[in-house]
């Protein structure tokens, strides 16, 4: 398994090296028009340097996992041995999950807890937002109509006291 992996892992950096590459033509292509500073340029040289050594230190690895799975197999380091991944890169079958707790299986007891945690953090996520309606209210006694030497009336404070059309100031 390391095997394939370490070769997935080449694969990529391998795809990493091209679009390295593919952005530094672009980028360089802009910068000698002007339309791009020359710092960005070196900048896309070094992507392509710094994906070209995580190819090479890919390579290593994944020759270093060879080697390990020839040792295992009791090989020579020239015997051929060739890995090949066909259903090891597949996603496996989804299988059933029960919904009730086993008592002989703790890990089961432990796979089921972490189902439930999910499942409720997904519920509590969906409930994050919610619209709130925030009531803020204050009691001012300026410009309010309402005398602190008078008896108020039942309607006194809720609507401001005119005199001949200019309000009353207090």
């Amino acid at each position: 398994m390391g095997e394939v992996a370490a070769a997935e892992t080449v694969r990529a950096a391998q795809a990493s090296v091209e679009r390295a590459r593919v952005f530094a033509v672009a980028v360089k292509g802009r910068a000698n028009s002007g339309l791009r500073p020359g710092a960005d340029a070196s900048r896309a040289d070094a992507e392509v340097a710094l994906a070209l050594n995580q190819e090479i230190s890919a390579q290593q690895a994944e020759r270093v996992a060879r080697a390990t799975l020839v040792e295992a197999l009791g090989g020579g380091i020239d015997s051929g041995v060739k890995v090949v991944s066909g259903r090891l890169l597949e996603l496996p079958a989804s299988a059933p999950v029960l919904e009730h707790d086993s008592p002989v299986d703790p890990f089961l007891h432990e796979a089921l807890a972490d189902i439930s945690a999910a499942r409720a953090s997904t519920r509590a996520a969906k409930f994050e937002y919610l619209p709130r309606v925030e009531l803020v209210a204050g009691i001012f006694l300026r410009d309010s109509g309402f005398s602190t030497n008078a008896k108020p009336g039942p309607g006194d404070g809720s609507v401001p006291n005119t005199t001949i059309g200019r309000p009353v100031w207090l």
